[in-house]
């Protein structure tokens, strides 16, 4: 009687097991029924969205190529290097490579002054307090707006203290040394902070 009972008890139970699965079964067929082309429509906007990542992370690569190949292309010429520097910035939309060509032009314009030249530009004349403006320009351009270039942005600190230091303006000259020097700055301990402290013991002596 007892092993009886214990077997109608397993009967039910795997009754009630099959009933489970049975509705649960149905319930997906009646979901996927219902909202199938949802799901298979969001499958394929998932994938065309991968699609899409993928295809302008490689247009990006090949974009970044460019623009790097250009600035090359650009610092080996010996004509006209602002022009050409300047048409890198407008053409390329790369901060690094943007940046590079800024930090490019004030040191362009910086060595005309240290060699007493005028620019390679046709008709350019030898303006020693334009060629310090244009210099110093190029380095703002670099602290304004690519700031997160670190190491760039220290070169322009360093451009900036170089012109100040040639302008005579030996305030504004310490001002971009500490800008490196200060030990909570950014640079602090880079190459450029280096330099910045021995120009400014050369300063103060």
């Amino acid at each position: 009687m007892a092993a009886e009972d214990s077997r109608k008890k397993d009967d039910a139970e795997d009754s009630q097991k099959e009933e489970l699965i049975t509705g649960f079964e149905v319930g997906v067929r009646v979901f996927f029924a219902k909202y199938g082309s949802y799901l298979l429509l969001a499958a394929a906007f998932a994938l065309l969205g991968w699609q899409i990542w993928n295809y302008f992370q490689k247009k990006h690569q090949v974009a970044v190529q460019e623009a790097w190949l250009d600035f090359e292309q650009a610092e080996q010429s010996p004509d006209d290097l602002p022009a050409k520097l300047q048409g890198v910035i407008a053409d390329h939309d790369i901060k690094p490579v943007q940046a590079q060509a800024w930090l490019a032009l004030g040191n362009y314009y910086v060595g005309t002054v240290a060699l007493g030249v005028a620019p390679n530009v046709p008709g350019a004349k030898y303006d020693r307090t334009e060629q310090l403006n244009r210099a110093e320009d190029a380095y703002r351009h670099i602290l304004d707006g690519f700031s997160d270039e670190r190491v760039v942005a220290g070169a322009a600190h360093m451009g900036m203290g170089v012109v100040a230091e040639d302008q005579g303006n030996w305030d504004e000259a310490r001002k971009q040394d500490e800008a490196l020097t200060d030990s909570k700055s950014e640079f602090a301990g880079t190459a450029c902070a280096d330099q910045a402290s021995d120009r400014g013991a050369k300063l103060k002596e």
